[in-house]
């Protein structure tokens, strides 16, 4: 077996059960991001979830969406908290490198 993925997959879940909200990005993705993103997603799936909301849908947001979804919480937050409030989230969300947006669907009952 190969030791090193093992490694890996032990520092993975180490950092998912540590993690915490981190509010500083670097500027851009960084290189094979999209290996360690599918790891992290396969590794939330066994995650508990007390609502039963699965199946989740992953969603890996272009830079149109990315501006969209960016204004659409600048205004709720702005309608909330008042609009340089607002501005400050906006311009701190639009440096945010990439963004991965998980919805489910409800079930009525």
């Amino acid at each position: 077996p190969d030791n090193n993925n093992n490694d890996d997959d032990n520092d993975l879940q180490t950092h998912l059960k540590s993690r915490r909200t981190i509010n500083e990005f670097e500027p851009t993705l960084p290189p094979h991001y999209k290996k360690s993103l599918h790891r992290a997603i396969t590794t939330a799936i066994y995650a508990p979830n007390h609502k039963r909301t699965e199946p989740w849908r992953f969603h890996l947001l272009g830079p149109q969406s990315i501006e969209k979804v960016c204004a659409l919480n600048a205004e709720l937050v702005s309608a909330k908290k008042g609009k340089e409030a607002g501005e400050k989230k906006l311009k701190r969300w639009l440096e945010m490198p990439g963004w991965l947006v998980v919805t489910c669907q409800k079930n009525k009952s």
